[in-house]
């Protein structure tokens, strides 16, 4: 693979990504969320596996894009994951730390626990390192620089 066709993968999936992840997101808040009078734990689980399955939308979308830039589809698909992560879980941590800091102006975190948010936005910043770590090995292990 050459730097070109690296750099054109995890941009072009970043950029789908965001393009997904912004209608995406809100869409996923408002179907969990919405239409709730209280919101309980089902509705923040609701929300999360709307997120991991809007993931995975912009992956496969990502991937399909990537088909005819990179030939090894594992690859292809590692590419696309680790650029959609590095994008969507920055943005749904931050998601999380606004609604922390509004609850007192009646946010979906008001009146719920600090500590699984909290967690949210650890795993989802790890995460999101991993994510950049992957895509940093990948360059250092599959792309030609000579």
């Amino acid at each position: 693979m050459t730097p070109r066709q690296y750099w054109r993968a995890v941009l072009g999936s970043a950029v789908l990504a965001v393009a997904v992840g912004t209608g995406g997101l809100f869409f996923v808040f408002l179907l969990a969320y919405g239409f709730a009078e209280t919101i309980t734990p089902v509705h923040h689980v609701a929300f999360l596996l709307g997120t991991a399955a809007l993931i995975q939308v912009s992956t496969v979308l990502s991937a399909s894009a990537l088909r005819s830039e990179i030939v090894e589809p594992g690859l292809t698909r590692g590419l696309a994951r680790s650029a959609t992560l590095v994008v969507l879980l920055p943005a749904l941590a931050v998601g999380v730390v606004v609604s922390l800091t509004h609850e007192d102006q009646n946010s979906v975190t008001a009146d719920q626990p600090d500590v699984p948010f909290v967690a949210i936005v650890v795993l989802c910043s790890l995460a999101a390192v991993g994510a950049v770590v992957s895509l940093v090995r990948t360059y250092r292990n599959r792309v030609s620089r000579g």
